[in-house]
């Protein structure tokens, strides 16, 4: 009886585990509709990226102004935007203006590395440093040499061991070989206390708040790497989170279904040039040279997000996440594909994310064409989920978060300083 319900039990993991499939073709060059999704209101053309409508809906000049430099981090361009944002954040008066200024700041500070901008520019009047660090805890790095990437004179060649759906490397912390997982929808690099204090690495008192996918809070300590190797580049005074051992260790009942010791955050990978080779199981890093593309389809905005395309021309957004086995849809997706009815069933999953998991409620779609360049992505069997579970921030909501899943047997190159993202 004991083994017959053992069977039972995990044929019905296996069952809850299967996987979209995703087929890649190439098409060639082909010209798409016209995007004619309409929305009516200001607000939520915004927060599902469509910047460009929410221009012609703003109902003042200082909501004109925040969706055109929305449009502007959608183009990949920031380079003027940092006094337009410190305009608004300093002088509206409109309290979810200025939220969405700071949300921005933060993000064009962050990307370019610079915690003494956060500490000047986004403290609050009256606003102590112990309150402004809860909110911005790199920013106690503001006073400390800030990070920077020496980059290998020739391209670096990681070799990729690829465990449950994910893609796990070696590198060098503090001259000592560790293998963490690659993980592009990570936005900091995170260490287990157990490593860290193997590591020597002392943590420093300042608490960081980690927002799992899961939606946990997870406590943890902030402290500085001097040294990361990746390969003969090398990335000095990197700001981490250092977490739990439980964190990562992800368990289902009794059962573990993943544990690792840590994770190579985005924080790492943005300042690369990438190929992942799932063929040759390797992952390429090499030293990006500006050459940014005039319609980019790769940005940054709090995650790393891939402009994508729709039969009827609607663009889509998704998160890359290379942490994620498979990749998931968010509900508005199904609205933007007028996706009939007896296409999709009710179904559920539960995701797991640092710290625990949660279950989710949804619809399994039959089948949904994308496309990324001149690559046509067709998902069978495609999961969507309400859109609080598919997005690192509380102020926009992708409509897909792409996983590991769309690599398998193949490659993907990409470079957000230039904004290309190639599947091949």
């Amino acid at each position: 009886m004991r083994t017959l319900l053992v069977l039972i039990f995990i044929s019905v993991l296996l069952v809850s585990c299967t996987s979209t499939k995703v087929e890649k073709t190439i098409v060639g060059e082909r010209i798409m509709k016209a995007d004619t999704m309409n929305y009516k209101d200001y607000w939520t053309s915004l927060v599902v990226y469509a910047p460009e409508k929410a221009i012609k809906l703003a109902p003042t000049p200082e909501h004109k102004e925040l969706a055109e430099v929305w449009a502007s981090f959608m183009g990949n361009k920031r380079d003027s935007m940092e006094p337009k944002l410190l305009n608004l954040y300093r002088n509206t008066k409109n309290d979810t203006i200025r939220d969405y200024a700071g949300f921005f700041l933060f993000n064009l500070y962050s990307f370019n590395n610079d915690n003494k901008s956060i500490l000047k520019n986004l403290r609050k009047s009256g606003e102590t440093d112990s309150i402004m660090m809860v909110q911005y805890p790199t920013a106690c790095y503001a006073d400390s040499a800030q990070t920077s990437v020496d980059f290998s004179s020739q391209p670096v060649t990681l070799k990729m061991n690829v465990r449950k759906g994910s893609a796990f490397v070696r590198i060098k912390i503090n001259g000592m070989e560790k293998e963490l997982l690659f993980d592009t929808g990570c936005q900091m690099t995170m260490l287990s206390d157990k490593l860290a204090k193997e590591l020597n690495i002392q943590s420093t008192t300042t608490n960081l708040s980690v927002l799992s996918s899961v939606g946990n809070n997870n406590s943890s300590k902030l402290t500085m790497l001097k040294n990361v190797e990746m390969g003969k580049s090398h990335i000095s005074n990197l700001p981490i989170g250092v977490v739990p051992a439980s964190a990562f260790n992800f368990k289902f009942w009794f059962i573990s279904l993943a544990k690792f010791d840590g994770i190579i955050g985005w924080d790492i990978i943005k300042n690369f040039d990438v190929t992942i080779d799932c063929q040759k199981n390797i992952i390429i890093l090499r030293q990006p040279y500006l050459k940014p593309k005039s319609d980019p389809n790769f940005v940054w905005l709090s995650d790393p997000l891939v402009k994508m395309k729709a039969e009827n021309g609607t663009e889509i957004i998704g998160m890359f996440d290379t942490g994620s086995d498979r990749t998931d849809g968010a509900l508005n997706l199904l609205g933007k594909l007028h996706t009939p009815d007896e296409l999709s069933t009710k179904t559920s999953k539960r995701i797991w994310g640092i710290g625990g998991s949660k279950k989710l409620k949804g619809y399994r779609v039959k089948f949904i064409d994308l496309y990324s360049g001149n690559t046509k992505i067709h998902f069978k069997n495609i999961k969507v989920f309400d859109k609080s579970g598919l997005s690192n921030s509380a102020f926009m909501f992708t409509d897909v978060c792409i996983g590991f899943d769309i690599i398998k047997n193949g490659r993907v190159h990409f470079d957000i300083s230039n904004g290309i993202f190639e599947l091949e």
